[in-house]
């Protein structure tokens, strides 16, 4: 995985770099993935200031552990492993506790918020209780973000006719309370260019 790296790192360096051509990056990045992705999963905690591995999960421990999940706030740390979300402590890795959940999103202010097609839900992070459910209200939700003690996500309300695949615009912005929610606001950007 090293070397694998080693040579993403140096092709990005190269003032004519095929990195920034579509047709020869694709190779390099197809093998970098390829390489990427036959490691064994684990979810490790690592002091910064030493570089000493504070706790590890692997084998069983990290079985199904579903990319892009892995959040932490306070003293605690998240992530999705099979169709539950886990919490474990930051310094030792004990797990706390465990929920079946969609997908984990973010954690924002002592929430867990989780998503799929029919349901966004917010677990309490603190032991993992449901705080809340409701309905998406984006078609396809792109973008999940705490900002302002609200939870806003970012999608589309309707497949355009005629399309498959990714939507494009009116890309929407939802205001909801973190507390329990309920839509506070819509915001319709008909172009917003890229997030």
């Amino acid at each position: 995985r090293k070397a694998a790296l080693r040579e993403v790192l140096r092709f990005e360096r190269l003032p004519d770099s095929p990195l920034f051509k579509r047709d020869t990056a694709s190779p390099i990045i197809k093998n970098f993935n390829k390489t990427f992705w036959s490691a064994p999963p684990r979810v490790m905690a690592i002091d910064a200031e030493t570089g000493k591995v504070l706790w590890e999960k692997k084998g069983k421990g990290s079985a199904n552990v579903r990319p892009l999940t892995l959040a932490a706030e306070g003293d605690r740390v998240f992530y999705q492993q099979g169709s539950n979300v886990v919490c474990v402590e930051l310094k030792t890795g004990k797990e706390l506790w465990r929920k079946a959940a969609p997908r984990l999103k973010i954690v924002y202010k002592g929430r867990v918020i989780c998503a799929s097609k029919s349901e966004i839900v917010a677990l309490s992070a603190e032991d993992g209780k449901k705080l809340w459910s409701s309905e998406p209200v984006l078609v396809r939700i792109r973008d999940f973000f705490g900002i302002g003690g609200s939870l806003w996500t970012g999608g589309f309300i309707e497949t355009p006719p005629g399309k498959r695949g990714p939507e494009w615009g009116p890309y929407v912005a939802v205001q909801r309370s973190l507390e329990t929610g309920k839509v506070i606001a819509k915001i319709v950007e008909e172009n917003p260019g890229h997030h």
